[in-house]
């Protein structure tokens, strides 16, 4: 599942709940396999890290492998931003693909995208371009945004192969728990989130302008 904004962080109690209801699936049998878990961990744990180390982010919450009543496999949790800039949006939609990218590093190959995550990137995607929300694309609109995606996913490959340790760290940490609040997090990877921190790329972006920070964008 795509990380999922949250208009407040949650309590210590309601993490306490969420990590009583993991602990008690495994008592009565309805754990999944391990195989599968640890396949959403490292994929949950992928959008986790791109939104860490990424500025432009949303702020974490929490992350969680423990399956809603909709039938999700787990979920990153964000707080919502309600009025995004260019590079706010390019940040969410790098860190949509950082599951699919965590799950190649280990699997070798992703088997399948968990939620919404292909087809909110596609969404996103398509309004950075400045094409129509719904109705068929031409070859060389669908062309534009088959590059977008797989610039962003590269983007998310960066950050993510050279902190394939943490990422595993991580992983198994969110495997064992269930869940893992923001402050957990901090601590496992023992460094500060790098929300606020202006980009300093060393590659162009051609969809983002030289000042996309002050640059909105009515995206959302």
């Amino acid at each position: 599942m795509p990380f999922t904004p949250h208009s407040a962080s949650l309590t210590s109690m309601a993490y306490r709940h969420l990590v009583n209801e993991f602990n008690e699936s495994v008592k009565i049998g309805n754990r999944r396999n391990s195989q599968t878990l640890g396949r959403v961990s490292l994929h949950e744990c992928g959008h986790t890290l791109v939104i860490w180390f990424m500025p432009g982010s949303e702020l974490l919450i929490h992350v969680t492998v423990i399956p809603d009543e909709d039938g999700s496999d787990g979920a990153t949790v964000t707080e919502a931003i309600e009025l995004k800039t260019r590079r706010q949006q390019w940040a969410e939609l790098v860190a949509l693909l950082g599951g699919k990218v965590a799950e190649r590093m280990f699997c070798k190959r992703s088997v399948g995208h968990r939620g919404a995550d292909i087809p909110d990137a596609t969404r996103i995607a398509k309004k950075f371009a400045g094409f129509p929300a719904i109705g068929p694309l031409s070859k060389s609109q669908n062309q534009t945004i088959r590059r977008m995606l797989r610039q962003a996913e590269e983007e998310a490959e960066v950050i993510l192969h050279p902190r394939r340790r943490l990422l595993k760290k991580l992983a198994i940490r969110l495997f064992d728990s269930g869940t893992l609040s923001k402050i957990e997090v901090q601590r496992i990877l023992d460094v500060a989130p790098a929300y606020e921190v202006r980009p300093r790329s060393t590659r162009a972006n051609p969809y983002l302008s030289d000042d996309g920070e002050e640059e909105f964008d009515a995206l959302d």
